[in-house]
């Protein structure tokens, strides 16, 4: 069975799978890294970024929408 886990602990997961710091997923996204370690402590991330980190971490978008959970209000 998959392990569900949050988004922020995919992103984190990956990142350190790419053996990437967050100064360079920061720099290839265009983003600082306090917004990256931000990310990685989420358990929801805009929609918008998702393209992106995608890209930079090598994570399907199927995968990220689906483990992206909606803020509670």
């Amino acid at each position: 069975m998959t392990e569900k886990v949050a988004i922020g602990e995919a992103i984190k997961r990956a990142r350190k799978r790419l053996k990437k710091t967050a100064d360079e997923v920061a720099a290839e996204m265009n983003v600082s890294r306090s917004r990256v370690y931000q990310w990685e402590a989420q358990e929801y991330v805009f929609p918008k970024n998702l393209p992106r980190l995608s890209a930079t971490l090598k994570i399907s978008m199927r995968r990220l929408k689906a483990l992206n959970r909606q803020p509670r209000v």
